[in-house]
């Protein structure tokens, strides 16, 4: 029995077309994610299951000279055009897209029922960046589109802010009032309490630090119905709240300034800390005594020390003790 032995020449053509044929299929395979000018790859991640119609869907990019950048943020199930995990724990491929006013995402990969991963291939959009640039907001970078289509600052979400009188505002400042929920509904709401020149920066601030329509409505119900943006974003930063006013109420304390409410919860002056040195014997304490106690770190041992010393003590004679080392001056 004789066996067919192919020649050199037919083997090195044999070699050559597998290896053509895998190239191909390599390149029609990744096609999606070709490095097209404008537009921009990275990998991807979600988290799952869903909750409250909204998954946890995390970007990565790496970018030259080794920056690197990501998000993470809760994005509406709706908005993945195409996604469907499996029920079950096995992975299956998926392919979807967030189509957004300053450009598309398309996402490849795979998913099971915990967790999705791949790469995203995110396409700016030309158009969008020339007409906001016409708009007055500046030049829009690809880096620009890409931020702007992650935190989805709509040409609807411009155009409000700009109907409010934020024209021409920068791409730094449209991008953080997107961030941070500064919308034209905020500011419509902030205007209806009597806030009607707002710069972009104090309505961030005031949302970061969480000065809700509530907030304020429950502060002018209690007697502050003058505060300022400043006043409402320090009183949030250190813990002024309603139920903070109201206990100091009830111990005597009414009307207390703003700034003087804050100085308070600055340096610890709290409710149980008055009560407790009520109960010691120090009753006569203003808001400046209560403070400068504090700083100067009297503790209730301090005055129950004192106090057997010299029952008459003030919170003067405390403090002045303190400083001067536990020696009555």
């Amino acid at each position: 029995m004789s066996v067919a032995v192919a020649s050199p020449r037919k083997t090195r053509r044999l070699a050559l077309a597998i290896l053509i044929a895998l190239f191909l299929a390599a390149v029609l395979a990744s096609a999606v994610f070709a490095q097209e000018p404008g537009t921009v790859k990275g990998t991807w991640s979600i988290e799952l299951p869903a909750k409250r119609g909204r998954v946890a869907l995390t970007m990565k990019r790496r970018g030259g000279g080794g920056h690197s950048w990501s998000s993470t943020d809760m994005v509406p199930v709706a908005d993945l055009k195409g996604f469907a995990p499996p029920a079950s724990g096995n992975p299956v491929d998926v392919r979807f897209q967030i189509v957004r006013d300053a450009g598309s995402f398309t996402f490849e990969g795979q998913s099971d029922n915990e967790v999705a991963w791949g790469k995203f291939l995110f396409a700016g959009n030309e158009a969008y960046a020339r007409e906001l640039e016409a708009q007055g907001h500046g030049s829009i970078s690809s880096d620009d589109l890409l931020s702007f289509a992650v935190h989805d600052v709509s040409r609807a979400f411009v155009r409000g802010l700009a109907d409010l009188g934020y024209a021409k505002l920068s791409t730094d400042d449209l991008l953080s009032m997107a961030i941070h929920g500064a919308t034209p509904a905020y500011v419509r709401a902030m205007r209806g309490l009597g806030f009607e020149r707002l710069s972009p920066d104090d309505l961030v601030s005031m949302r970061i630090h969480g000065v809700s329509e509530e907030f304020v409505g429950e502060m002018r119900a209690l007697g502050y119905e003058d505060l300022t943006a400043d006043d409402l974003v320090s009183m949030r930063i250190h813990g002024v709240s309603a139920e903070f006013v109201r206990e100091l109420e009830q111990l005597g304390y009414r009307r207390v300034s703003a700034d003087d409410l804050v100085s308070m919860r600055i340096h610890g002056v709290t409710p149980d800390y008055i009560r407790q040195m009520r109960e010691i014997g120090i009753s006569k304490m203003t808001v400046d005594d209560l403070v400068s106690m504090k700083i100067h770190g009297v503790s209730a041992e301090d005055a129950r020390r004192v106090l057997r010393a010299d029952p008459s003590a003030t919170a003067d004679d405390l403090v002045s003790w303190k400083i001067h080392g536990g020696v009555r001056s």
